[in-house]
């Protein structure tokens, strides 16, 4: 339902939603709130409310005391991914002491800004506070659009600015309006803390803190202590917050407390409830994955099937620099840039050849690899114009990359391929090869008994026998 005064242009129009279930109230609300330039939509739930903020972003969201009730907590999150667009204004009696609390509890849970406004009023005294409101919530839409648009230029500074940058810009602006928890793909080095900062600074947690977790440099009970106990080396979480917890490299995180951490986003939903201890519960979740990782993925735990289900559907994936490689001049020129500007140096620039060869070259480490090897090429080049041969110096070539790479096995198999490969050196020659790896003899024989190799002493002591299928 909506109440439009006879003059208004509704292109310029100033929206207003008012959230009532009683006829009075609405009636009473929407007489206080007639101004030649205001729209004013009427919804009588908060289910309905959260519809409307979504799909018409109002500039202002009256909410009567009369729809807060136990659905309050699970209805107003819907409401907090267009918090630069919507200013949420409570109608309350000046003696609902539990009400205020329970609104002051939401907005430090949820990162929300509220306004209260005590009842009954004049109608005078509530349009003159409804302006206010809407110059502030004006002001944050322009404060929103700034932020994105600078945030969009750090990603163009730091990624790139082709089309698949483009693409990747407008992925984050559409998680930074979400509340859900987000899952970022891409191969090491593609810049994922970055769109992980870009996406707190760009939603409604960027006034919050962002606590940033590397799940492969923290063992199983430090992660743990961070998590879900109250050992937190962060002093501004040792209690739930409004925030972004960014889990970097989560596939390093064992699968035991990638189930507990599943359980807790399920469990918790965005509202402050410490599920299983989970420390984090008021916090917007963003994890990264290596979606490149070596083959077999045996050097890390794949992400467990209730995680995956609990981060949803938002997904964001990080093209690799050989993707988008029309973009590395461009990132080449902003890396050299502050690198010059940190180092007090004057501008460094790429010559044609220069340009050449980076654009050969494969990358992969992505974009930090190309950052090494412009800083390694600036700190001893002392012209400003970089030739190819000051980058060629830092660039490994394609068989010394390949003669580098070792495939990725677990340490049982590196121990194997060891013992196999100094057993061959030694031309079967057991004691040789013991003195050769400093183990025991009989070590030695259990370890090729092992791998299927005939007793010592035997035919073909020396050579590998097939395993004899289990009848």
């Amino acid at each position: 339902m909506t109440d439009q005064h006879p003059h208004s242009d509704t292109s310029s129009a100033v929206r207003i939603l008012v959230c009532a279930d009683d006829l009075s109230v609405q009636q009473e609300l929407r007489c206080g709130l007639t101004q030649p330039e205001w729209v004013v939509d009427v919804a009588e739930s908060l289910d309905m409310a959260a519809e409307l903020v979504a799909s018409d972003r109002p500039s202002i969201c009256l909410v009567d005391e009369s729809v807060i009730g136990a659905d309050f907590a699970r209805a107003m999150p819907l409401n907090d991914r267009n918090r630069a667009a919507t200013e949420f204004l409570f109608l309350i009696h000046e003696d609902a002491d539990e009400l205020r609390g329970l609104l002051q509890q939401y907005a430090r849970i949820s990162g929300n800004e509220i306004h209260v406004f005590e009842k009954p009023f004049r109608p005078s005294n509530l349009r003159a506070f409804a302006q206010a409101v809407t110059a502030k919530s004006q002001l944050s839409s322009e404060n929103y659009r700034l932020r994105i648009q600078v945030q969009n230029r750090t990603l163009f500074e730091t990624l790139g600015a082709g089309h698949h940058i483009a693409k990747l810009c407008e992925r984050v602006s559409e998680a930074a309006r979400s509340s859900a928890p987000i899952a970022i793909h891409g191969e090491r080095g593609t810049g994922k803390p970055a769109i992980a900062r870009a996406i707190h600074e760009t939603s409604c947690h960027s006034e919050q803190p962002f606590i940033s977790l590397d799940c492969r440099l923290l063992t199983e009970s430090q992660l743990e202590g961070e998590l879900f106990e109250f050992t937190s080396a962060h002093d501004d979480l040792r209690e739930s917050c409004a925030g972004t917890l960014f889990l970097s490299e989560i596939e390093s995180m064992c699968e035991s407390l990638q189930r507990r951490v599943a359980n807790s986003i399920r469990h918790s939903a965005g509202m402050n409830v410490r599920h299983g201890g989970f420390r984090f519960s008021g916090m917007r979740i963003v994890v990264s994955s290596n979606s490149a990782s070596r083959p077999n993925g045996q050097d890390q735990t794949p992400l467990v099937h209730e995680l995956t289900n609990s981060l949803g559907a938002t997904e964001i994936q990080v093209p690799a620099l050989r993707e988008h490689c029309e973009d590395i001049p461009i990132l080449a020129k902003s890396i050299l840039r502050q690198i010059s500007v940190a180092n007090g140096h004057p501008p460094r620039q790429l010559s044609h050849s220069a340009q050449s060869a980076l654009s050969q070259h494969s990358w992969p480490g992505n974009v930090r690899e190309l950052r090494q090897v412009l800083e390694r090429a600036c700190a001893l080049e002392c012209r400003t114009l970089l030739l190819a041969e000051s980058i060629l110096a830092w660039i490994p070539s394609d068989a010394d990359a390949n003669k580098n790479h070792i495939q990725a096995m677990t340490l049982k198999d590196m121990e194997r391929k060891l013992i196999e490969a100094t057993f061959a050196r030694c031309r079967g020659n057991r004691e040789r090869t013991a003195a050769e790896l400093r183990i025991g003899i009989r070590t030695l024989s259990g370890k090729l008994r092992e791998y299927g190799y005939p007793p010592r002493g035997g035919p073909g002591s020396n050579q590998r026998e097939p395993l004899k299928k289990a009848a």
